[in-house]
């Protein structure tokens, strides 16, 4: 309160846009199977795992990663890429979302650079192209990071979780991201999930009012995606895709990745 840029006269005008956006923009939940004749779930979470050891090595910000894996996502659903041209796509669209997400976005020649010089500057501007062209030139896509920040802010509101509910829901939900299956959810949803995992997590009760006001929804409306993200958590320490662990395992989050995951989650169904 007392924050003129929280904008929070717009506050429920601004949401309102956020959840429509999030439907009109939602990538296709099965394009492995619809579209995709030579990629397949695991080749797409070893290049996201790859992409969050990009952006830690560009020190870009969790929106820049969330886009990025967002229009990867958005991408595949409508071109047919070739295997040997998936890096290539996580690419362009890792510059695209820093383009628009970043004060200062890494520059062509540096994502050159970050390949091993696999592909030629000529290429990435090539594919940069046709990736925004697969988009619509539309980057305004929520991701789960969009509305993360205010779930958190939410369900932080009873001091549920204390100073660790922040980064645990963050790393939760970047765990998300390496799921193939959370195309099956709303952006907000996997959002909600996250912090509902946390919560239990820290032994804090799972759904307070204030989270629930702020996700639109009922608990057993986002069960599905928490027990997705809850299974990631749980197998997070044993992964073969270490990067988000990694990042989340050091002091500056807490060492959250150490903690480990509540078994089970609380029946939602009443909540």
């Amino acid at each position: 309160m007392g924050d003129a840029l929280a904008c929070v006269d717009y506050l429920p005008d601004i949401l309102d846009s956020l959840f429509e956006s999030e439907r009109r923009t939602r990538p296709c939940a099965a394009y492995v199977e619809s579209t995709q004749t030579e990629v397949n779930a695991t080749m797409r979470g070893i290049l996201v795992d790859w992409l969050v050891e990009v952006a830690s090595e560009f020190r870009l910000v969790s929106d820049t990663l969330h886009a990025a894996v967002a229009c990867v996502d958005r991408v595949l659903s409508v071109r047919p890429v070739p295997r040997l041209h998936l890096q290539l796509v996580g690419v362009a669209c890792t510059l695209i979302a820093a383009k628009y997400e970043e004060i200062y976005a890494p520059s062509v020649d540096e994502f050159v650079f970050i390949t091993d010089n696999t592909y030629t500057r000529a290429a990435v501007l090539a594919a940069e192209t046709d990736a925004l062209d697969a988009l619509a030139f539309d980057l305004s896509a929520p991701t789960a990071k969009t509305f993360l920040r205010r779930f958190v802010k939410a369900g932080a509101a009873d001091g549920g979780g204390g100073e660790r509910l922040a980064p645990l829901a963050a790393y939760v939900c970047e765990l998300g991201l390496l799921e193939y299956a959370s195309l099956h959810f709303l952006p907000s949803q996997l959002a909600a999930g996250a912090v509902l995992v946390a919560r239990v997590a820290l032994g804090a009760s799972p759904w307070p009012p204030a989270l629930a006001r702020a996700a639109r929804c009922a608990a057993r409306d986002v069960a599905a995606a928490a027990a997705l993200l809850h299974g990631a958590l749980a197998r997070a320490p044993t992964s073969t895709l270490p990067a988000v662990r990694d990042k989340y395992a050091v002091p500056a989050y807490h060492c959250v990745a150490a903690l480990p995951a509540p078994a089970p989650l609380p029946d939602l169904g009443r909540l």
